[in-house]
């Protein structure tokens, strides 16, 4: 079975992490500072190697689509419990309800890119937006084809 498709983007839930990553980190830090006075530079290998882990191993913000549901962050969304969907194309906003309660809400500025000139990175930035805005739209009408569609043409 393939993955779901993964897309940097900075949602506001906080990260968590796994009992046995808080462990680990514990430990690195641990023996970072019982080496940085017994053995200098074993001790700030440690620390280096601790502070590598914590940027490059752990989860990153992401959002997850699959065909049924969608994760970002902590949460969860099932596409079939979905009631209605309001996309705003030029502000860059996908509000998604769910029994009436905004439960999701999708927006183009939380977007990471890699570009440099202001231009370039909202322009990304919106182009991000519109394919993942569109794959989400898509799923949700697929899963429940009477979801009410506002600012959405079919």
């Amino acid at each position: 079975m393939a993955k779901a498709p993964v897309f940097k983007y900075t949602h506001p839930d906080k990260i968590s992490y796994a009992f046995h990553q808080k462990v680990i980190i514990s430990i690195l830090v641990i023996f970072g500072i019982f080496f940085l006075k017994a053995y200098l530079p074993l001790g700030i290998f440690l620390l280096v190697v601790t502070l590598i882990y914590l940027a490059v191993i752990f989860p990153r913000r992401v959002i997850s689509l699959s065909p049924r549901y969608l994760i970002c962050g902590n949460s969860i969304f099932y596409y079939k419990n979905i009631d209605k969907l309001v996309l705003n194309q030029h502000g860059g906003i996908l509000l998604i309800y769910s029994k009436g309660k905004l439960v999701f809400r999708l927006e183009s500025e939380l977007f990471i890119t890699n570009a440099r000139k202001i231009d370039k990175i909202q322009n990304n930035k919106n182009n991000k937006f519109k394919k993942i805005a569109d794959k989400i739209i898509n799923n949700i009408i697929n899963a429940s084809p009477d979801v009410k569609l506002e600012g959405i043409v079919r």
